[in-house]
């Protein structure tokens, strides 16, 4: 059976393109089989071309309620694609209204999740700063701070994707308007990025502090051209948010 992979574009930043990509791929003949390197690709399976619908949703803390939860969706008609504690994927071959429609159930259905990798992030950003100042050497250690340095910046953007969705979603109830999508997504997009871009220009600060040793002037440049640019994304983000009302 004939499967492809591909990258997800990030749960945290819209999840709605990526549900309608998925909708799109199933009319094509290409299903969602399942994940693949912790949520960073889809695993799609050829099969034949048909209508799916699918919806992402995230899953109570509570073991009782989650399976409550997931019983009632399967009476519904949904089935379950996978589910990594909170996030779960369901789907249908039947037209369903969407499982959840107003801004207040959607803010408490990010704030766990939220909560989980900002968490995460902090943990790894600690461990980080630790092992930086820990004074180990050797390709091992220079191998452990490299992964955990992507893993943290995977969380990271991850937290801060929710985190701006959830400001959005707040500003939307008291606008009492839902927000473009397109507007929604430059947003998300451009204050994630924007935090990136300074976080890792602190911890390039602090790495350099630590070595002791004179840098090279093209280091010193494109660090100071990451720090424009996170500065300047920022400040695009907060007009966008502000010109919201």
């Amino acid at each position: 059976m004939k499967k492809k992979w591909i990258i997800a574009q990030g749960l945290a930043f819209e999840e709605e393109q990526e549900k309608l990509r998925l909708e799109k791929l199933a009319q094509e003949g290409w299903l969602f089989e399942k994940i693949a390197l912790s949520g960073l690709c889809w695993v799609l399976v050829q099969g034949e071309p048909q209508f799916r619908q699918y919806e992402f949703d995230y899953l109570p803390a509570d073991q009782a309620e989650q399976q409550e939860y997931l019983q009632w969706m399967e009476e519904a008609g949904w089935h379950l694609a996978f589910c990594q504690s909170p996030i779960a994927l369901f789907w249908t071959t039947e037209k369903q209204p969407p499982v959840h429609t107003d801004a207040a159930t959607k803010l408490a259905s990010y704030a766990p999740i939220k909560r989980q990798f900002k968490n995460i992030s902090v943990i790894l950003g600690l461990l980080l700063i630790g092992l930086l100042i820990s004074g180990l050497k050797g390709k091992g250690i220079a191998l452990i701070y490299v992964i955990g340095l992507v893993f943290f910046v995977m969380t990271m953007m991850s937290a801060s994707g929710y985190a701006i969705r959830m400001q959005l979603l707040q500003r939307q109830l008291q606008l009492q308007e839902k927000i473009q999508p397109q507007l929604r997504k430059q947003i998300i997009l451009c204050t994630t990025f924007a935090h990136l871009l300074l976080i890792l220009t602190a911890l390039y600060l602090m790495m350099i502090a630590y070595a002791q040793k004179a840098m090279p002037v093209g280091l010193w440049v494109l660090i100071a051209l990451q720090f424009s640019a996170g500065v300047v994304l920022k400040l695009i983000s907060w007009k966008q948010l502000k010109d919201l009302g």
